[in-house]
Parts: structure tokens; C-alpha cells; sequence
């Protein structure tokens, strides 16, 4: 039997991964390599869960079946991920008699459905064909009765009970022939039922008990001494409970920077990770990205041996590409965190004397609208562009010459060693976390003052104004491969997981 290793998941795990989702899969399939499976553990309810498991297996991130993906709410309706789509089954009335979608004029994925004029449906769409959810209206369209998601066959999967305040009062969770095998009552007590196909049911207190569960009764069913990674520490209660009882081996990991604003030392912790910030020194095992995360925490809590630093790594993607002397890249999510703005006030400064610069933006997200909206204020449309996601970000970094990192936090900034290992010299801020550990200031990129925007655009400029500087600086930077290696990672984490006793598992 393989070695295996199981990871609590925080958050989904798209097909298009990024961020938190893409380092946790390249840990993975660095794992496999050296023979021992990972099994994703995913508590959260996503109703296109098939075509992400699928996408994940077409495009071989699941390293030929050594990486598992396990969904709670697929095990507690008694299925596993389809192997392949079912037809897909329209939920809109379009052909019923005396019904009539009519599409929003401004949000091209709104339709409202009206029956004899009276409007009933409010539809979001997920594409041209596929819908994402139905409210249910009444008296006019004045009053949501409840909202019905679907899942990417257009059948119902969760079902969400509006009371007359227009909030959730009761939760319906739907397998793939409409049985509800799961209800939350939002307010009430017992707060879960579960319900077995024989009509037999468990009923829950909390989200923890009903976590509990599903890693005892499914995961967990007859295992030995599992060894668990927890990203983000969520349900520390739970797995604590398993390290007592079933001797698990767990290991915790923080992805992100645990200060709040103004996001330097001292800051206040961040509200969300208070309580499991101030517990830090009670954890069996805790792995943070950078060492000056590691120092930051000690100067608060006192030497913490239970912490360990084992950043991420970069793979190593060999590129004939030609790069274009005067673009610069800023690949990174749409949110206020990653200092979209700055870059772009940085970027019209560099225009005034680089006319012949680009910047071009690879991301999706919230902030997306109020970015575009800003390039067009600025005046710099001509030369600034959103190129939307990109599966490839190593391509997008060996075309160019520099990458901006303007981020306010990160826990250690994955797209800057990517831009590195491609030779793309990045100009960043110093935020924490991850700039300290990665750049050579003045050697392999520049750190410069955080919301030091004339900083920003002078460091950008002396780059694409001098050649042979930027292009020495470009080969140094690709040596970041050899200090983040795949090596390296699968070392670090063999040397912590035989310090808290589990062995032969790398």
C-alpha cells in the first residue's frame, strides 16, 4: 500500500488554480513523485464540483491518480465524482406555455422569467446555457419564496428557504436525483440533519460535529495513525480530537500573513486568525512560508520550536520565448490586497518617459470593473490592458521584462518566484510576507518602501532604461529555481514529518 498523507482543504479546488489551490496541488504532485499519495479533503459545498475534478484529471495535475480529491457533501450523498457528464437538463420554463425570459440590459447574465407576465423567476446565468440559480418569487416578483441552485447538469442541488426578512432560514442539499440528503437550519437547533437513503438520520449541533463525522465515519473510517495537513488550521477543535483519539499526526500551515492593517509589525492580528494566532504555541506542528514571518511571530509569542518554515517551490519550465524589452506584467487576483491601483498611477509616471512601455494584468476577480475603470481615468488605455486569466503564467513572465508585486500582504507571494524563475526581474513592495526571503535587493529585483508609488515607477524605469543591468539582474533571478526547488521541498517536509515521528512517508 502507498504511503499517503491527507489534506484538509480550506476553500474549493478549481480546475483554473491559483493562489492558496495551486501550491497545495504542486505539494501534492511533488509528493507523488517520490511515491506517496495525497488525499484532498474538500468540506465545502460546490455545486460544479464534477467538472473541477474533471478539468484537474484532463490537464494531469492529479499525477495519474496519486492525488485524491474527496468531497465531504459527495460522501454524504453517496456518490463519487462522475466519470463522465451526464446530459444536461434545462431548469427554465422556456418552452412551458405562457412563459418568457427576458435578459437584463446591463448584466447580460440576469434573466427574469415571466408566467402571463406575472415575474416569478429571477436567473443567474453561469454561461449563455447554463444556469447558476432561480429565486422563486411571489406577489409580483416582491417576495423570494427561495433561491434553487443547480449544479452543471441543470439539475437542483441546494435549495435555500427564504423566511420574510429575505434570509435563509433552512438549507436543502440535493444529490443528482433530487433526494435531500442534508438540511441546515440556520437558526435552529439541531442546526444539521442528515438524511440516509433508508430515511434514517443523524442530527448535528455545529458544523464541527458534522465534520467530525464525516472524517470519522468516511475518512478516517479504518485508519491507523493518519497523518493529516491542515491548511489554514480551520477545524482545529476537530483534529485535535482526532490526534487524541486516533493517534493522527497533524500538521498545520499558514498561507497567508496573519497581521491586519496596516499589515506591519505590530499591526493587530487579523480578526479572522485571532484564535488560532494566540493558540499558537499549544500546536503540534506549524509550517509558515518565510523565515520573517517566523521571527515576527517569536518576537510576540516568545522561540516557538514548533514552527517550521518550508516555503513554497517553483517548477522548473524551460521556455523559448522572445521578451519584449519594454513590457511589464502584474499577474495576481483582482482585490484590493494586491495593489492593482498603485501599480497603475506607478505605470502612467513610467509612460512619461518609456512611452514605448506596456503593462499588461493577468487575473480575475472583484475588483476587476473598478480597475478598468481606473486605466480609462488615467488616460493610459493605449498602453495598459487586462488580458484576463492565465493558465500559464511562466509564458506570460519569460515575454517580459519585469513584473510589478505592489501587494499591501501576502504569505509568501507564489507569482513572484514565478516571475523570477523566468528571468522576469520583479519590483516589489516590501510587504510581509515573502519579499525579504526571495529578492537580492539590487541583485535579482528591487524592494522598495510599501505605498511608495514614485519608489515603485523610479525603480521600474531604471530597468527598462538599462539594458545590460536588467538583463544581468533577469539571469540572477532565474537561480531562484536552486533556492526553491522541488528538492528542497520534499526534503524540508521528510525532515518534519520524521521529527514528529511519522516515517517512510517521503
Amino acid at each position: 500500500m502507498l504511503p499517503e498523507v491527507h489534506i484538509a482543504m480550506f476553500g474549493p479546488l478549481p480546475d483554473q488554480p491559483t493562489g492558496l489551490a495551486m501550491s497545495v496541488l504542486r505539494r501534492a504532485q511533488a509528493f507523488a513523485k517520490v511515491g506517496t499519495k495525497s488525499i484532498i479533503l474538500i468540506d465545502q459545498f460546490i455545486p460544479d464540483i464534477d467538472r473541477h475534478v474533471a478539468g484537474l484529471k484532463a490537464d494531469g495535475q492529479l499525477s495519474g491518480g496519486m492525488i485524491e480529491i474527496r468531497s465531504m457533501h459527495l460522501d454524504l450523498a453517496g456518490r463519487k465524482p462522475l466519470s463522465a457528464p451526464l446530459d444536461y437538463v434545462t431548469p427554465r420554463n422556456d418552452e412551458a406555455p405562457g412563459w418568457e425570459y427576458v435578459q437584463d440590459s446591463t448584466r447580460p447574465e440576469v434573466w427574469r422569467g415571466y408566467l402571463e407576465g406575472d415575474y416569478q423567476h429571477f436567473t443567474w446565468m453561469r454561461s449563455e446555457t447554463n444556469v447558476s440559480f432561480i429565486d422563486h418569487l411571489v406577489n409580483e416578483g416582491q417576495i423570494r419564496v427561495n433561491r434553487t441552485w443547480y449544479d452543471e447538469l441543470g439539475r437542483p442541488c441546494k435549495i435555500e428557504l427564504m423566511d420574510a426578512r429575505n434570509k435563509p432560514y433552512k438549507i436543502q442539499y440535493m444529490d443528482l436525483h433530487g433526494r435531500v440528503y442534508l438540511e441546515e437550519s440556520v437558526n435552529g437547533s439541531p442546526r444539521y440533519r442528515l438524511i440516509g437513503r433508508d430515511k434514517s438520520t443523524n442530527h448535528f449541533n455545529s458544523y464541527d460535529d458534522l465534520y467530525n463525522y464525516w472524517l470519522r465515519s468516511f475518512v478516517f473510517a479504518s485508519a491507523v495513525k493518519p497523518t493529516l495537513i491542515s491548511e489554514y488550521g480551520k477545524r482545529k477543535k476537530v483534529l485535535n480530537s482526532l490526534a487524541e483519539d486516533l493517534g493522527a499526526n497533524v500538521v498545520y500551515t499558514f498561507h497567508s500573513s496573519h497581521l491586519g492593517a496596516p499589515y506591519t509589525y505590530g499591526s493587530p492580528i487579523r480578526q479572522d486568525q485571532r484564535e488560532f494566532i494566540s493558540g499558537i504555541r499549544d500546536l503540534p506542528s506549524l509550517v509558515v512560508l518565510t523565515n520573517e514571518q517566523k521571527l515576527d511571530l517569536e518576537k510576540q509569542f516568545g522561540a516557538l520550536d514548533n514552527v517550521h518554515v518550508i516555503p513554497h517551490h517553483v517548477p522548473k519550465v524551460e521556455l523559448d520565448t522572445v521578451r519584449d524589452p519594454n513590457k511589464i506584467v502584474l499577474v495576481g487576483r483582482f482585490d484590493d490586497g494586491k495593489g492593482h491601483s498603485d501599480a497603475l498611477k506607478a505605470f502612467k509616471r513610467i509612460l512619461e518617459r518609456h512611452p514605448m512601455a506596456s503593462l499588461e494584468i493577468y487575473g480575475r476577480g472583484q475588483t476587476e470593473d473598478s480597475i478598468r475603470k481606473e486605466i480609462a481615468d488615467l488616460g493610459i488605455s493605449e498602453s495598459a490592458r487586462i488580458m484576463g486569466f492565465t493558465k500559464d503564467a511562466a509564458s506570460v513572465f519569460a515575454g517580459a521584462a519585469v513584473a510589478f508585486v505592489p501587494s499591501k500582504y501576502e504569505g509568501f507571494c507564489l507569482s513572484m518566484i514565478e516571475a523570477m524563475s523566468q528571468g522576469c526581474v520583479p519590483v516589489a513592495y516590501g510587504f510581509k510576507y515573502g519579499p525579504l526571503d526571495i529578492i537580492q535587493n539590487g541583485v535579482d529585483g528591487f524592494i522598495v518602501a510599501p505605498g511608495n508609488i514614485s519608489e515603485l515607477a523610479d525603480s521600474c524605469s531604471f530597468l527598462l532604461s538599462n539594458d545590460s543591468v536588467r538583463e544581468n539582474m533577469s539571469d540572477t533571478a532565474k537561480k531562484v529555481i536552486q533556492r526553491f526547488s522541488e528538492e528542497r521541498l520534499i526534503s524540508e517536509w521528510s525532515y518534519l514529518f520524521e521529527k514528529i515521528g511519522v516515517t517512510g512517508l517521503l
